[in-house]
């Protein structure tokens, strides 16, 4: 959506896959259609977690897989930039980003709000996560680990990356059905879609900010020293210094808050006549705009007054 004109309206400026924006062009069967680069990260520490050599989240074997984007190399070019830079974050930015939740404030928002929640329930159950009562510990049983983090993070960027993925495994055929009846639900009502993306980047945002709290808090000691994968290096261009799994996680979080904000913003303006704004240029630049990094982060998303 970041790379649409000034001039087109949010119902074309918002049709851009979020993936497009995140993904860059990588070597190998790293570069398959539709991948998030934190989806794509996530699985890549997944196989190094994995003990017997097996692919983690499919029974598909390796040899089944389309690689849709192999390498081309030719006489004069060695690989191929990403047609979407990501923005540069700063770790302070990184660092100052909250969970927040915007109320819903009409039917269209209690909508999104309750598929949400419904969804939310479904990957609780099949991750076996709790949220920590306030105050009191968990049980056992919903204590988590790298694996159990790992396997909620893959269902998570399943569902929030929306765009299919080869047709010949599991994950390809939920997201293609996924896919398919988002695509329906943004021609009838891109306003209740984009405010179950920004409800959906919320339970995102919690979840990457307790998993950032358990690491940091000694929990998850096969994640302490654990190096970045190689795609996320390269994506968000991380710095030397800060090229570990802690920083691999803060990176995450920082795009799903911008997406937070991003989504909850379009979902207020009106999408036949609106502008996007995070590609407009202002009258008033003294005021605070909307932006494409995190130097200035609204969780609960811009009102159509303030930006249009």
């Amino acid at each position: 959506m970041y790379s649409t004109t000034a001039t087109v309206p949010i119902r074309a400026a918002s049709a851009l896959p979020k993936a497009a924006a995140r993904v860059p062009v990588v070597p190998g069967a790293l570069r398959t259609a539709g991948l998030r680069a934190s989806f794509v990260a996530c699985n890549d520490i997944a196989q190094k977690n994995s003990n017997n050599g097996k692919r983690m989240f499919s029974s598909t074997p390796r040899a089944a897989l389309k690689e849709f984007f192999p390498k081309v190399e030719t006489k004069q070019i060695v690989d191929v930039e990403s047609g979407w830079p990501h923005p540069v974050y700063t770790d302070k930015e990184m660092r100052e980003i909250k969970y927040a939740h915007r109320k819903a404030q009409n039917w269209a928002d209690w909508i999104a709000l309750g598929m949400v929640r419904l969804l939310r329930w479904g990957m609780d159950t099949a991750t076996g996560y709790r949220h920590p009562p306030e105050g009191k510990p968990l049980p056992k049983k919903f204590e988590m680990n790298e694996c159990k983090w790992l396997t909620r993070f893959v269902f998570l960027e399943s569902v929030a990356g929306v765009p299919g993925m080869s047709e010949k495994n599991e994950e390809g055929q939920w997201m293609g059905v996924f896919f398919n009846g988002f695509f329906i639900s943004y021609l009838l009502s891109p306003r209740i879609c984009h405010r179950f993306v920004g409800y959906l980047e919320e339970e995102a945002v919690l979840t990457y900010t307790r998993a950032i709290e358990e690491l940091e808090a000694g929990k998850l000691p096969k994640w302490k020293d654990m190096d970045a994968p190689d795609i996320a290096v390269k994506y968000w261009k991380m710095p030397e210094g800060h090229r570990k799994m802690r920083d691999l996680l803060l990176y995450v979080r920082a795009d799903e808050a911008k997406h937070r904000e991003v989504n909850h913003t379009l979902s207020n303006l009106n999408h036949k006549t609106d502008p996007n704004p995070y590609v407009a240029k202002f009258r008033d630049t003294n005021k605070p705009r909307p932006s494409k990094g995190t130097d200035l982060v609204k969780p609960t998303g811009w009102e159509r007054d303030e930006v249009i």
